[in-house]
């Protein structure tokens, strides 16, 4: 089945996870650059954020003029943009990459993961065996708020650690080039994914996923009251570890490492987890 995709974001930063998705299925793209003043009538699927001004009004050209169209929703980490065209009629679904319980709940809406960044896939670093991986715990990245220096801070008495960090922003200038990110990830263990800027999903965890680690993250949050990584797999059993504070995360860590033959079943087992999720998502 071919689907015609229709870029309305200039940012393509799920380009290859998308694509990755849609190719599980069997399913090959048509991908076009798209804009709020063209309309098209071949039932497209169009790819849109916050950064596509005027995207309401122009969804609702499509309602007037009877034409079907869907949309995959990205980066509404904040859950501020505006969602009125999911209750159009010619809406025929949207896809999202942030979970929230309420607008899970609309019949058109169906939630997937973030996913990882444009490019980190593209050339797949091998996977080293998990009894063979040099670091137990490590992080690369952005700390820029009191919850990622509390989750940092948590496990630095944890050894080997490899811990690179940047204080000056997404995207840093100073973070690890994409290779060595992905070398970083397929020598640990486990991979610290506290929450993004706000939201309590992030890349990390599903970049530490495909790169064989086991991801520690939050489970709940007090912005975010319900059990995130529950809700979204839609299963009650989640084989990372996830709790809800940087304490008990490394609490369930040591608990791990008491047993390390049910350590090592554990992270067998969060691996089949992913490439379950991955089939069950495909788009």
């Amino acid at each position: 089945m071919n689907l015609n995709l229709i870029w309305l974001t200039p940012a393509k930063f799920e380009r290859e996870w998308l694509l990755t998705l849609l190719a599980s299925q069997g399913r090959s793209a048509k991908e076009r650059d798209g804009s709020t003043s063209e309309m098209y009538d071949d039932e497209p699927l169009f790819i849109m954020n916050s950064v596509v001004k005027g995207y309401e009004e122009y969804f609702a050209r499509y309602e007037a003029a009877r034409i079907p169209y869907a949309v995959i929703h990205l980066s509404d980490e904040y859950y501020r943009d505006s969602n009125l065209f999911y209750d159009h009629d010619m809406c025929k679904f949207v896809i999202r990459n942030y979970f929230h319980p309420g607008l899970a709940r609309m019949p058109k809406v169906a939630t997937i993961g973030l996913g990882w960044r444009d490019g980190f896939a593209k050339e797949p670093v091998a996977r080293i065996p998990w009894l063979e991986r040099e670091i137990t715990v490590s992080f690369a990245g952005n700390v820029h708020h009191e919850l990622r220096e509390q989750f940092i801070g948590a496990f630095r008495g944890v050894q080997p650690n490899a811990f690179h960090l940047t204080r000056d922003g997404f995207n840093s200038a100073n973070g690890l080039p994409l290779p060595e990110y992905k070398a970083l990830m397929a020598n640990s263990k486990y991979v610290l994914c506290p929450i993004g800027h706000w939201n309590i999903d992030s890349f990390r965890i599903y970049e530490a996923l495909e790169a064989g680690a086991v991801p520690i993250a939050f489970s709940i949050t007090r912005t975010q009251p319900w059990f995130y990584w529950k809700a979204l797999f839609k299963t009650e059993v989640i084989p990372f570890i996830q709790e809800a504070s940087a304490q008990e995360c490394y609490e369930a860590l040591k608990r791990r490492q008491a047993n390390p033959a049910a350590e090592a079943m554990e992270a067998e087992r969060t691996q089949q987890f992913w490439e379950d999720a991955k089939r069950r998502w495909g788009v």
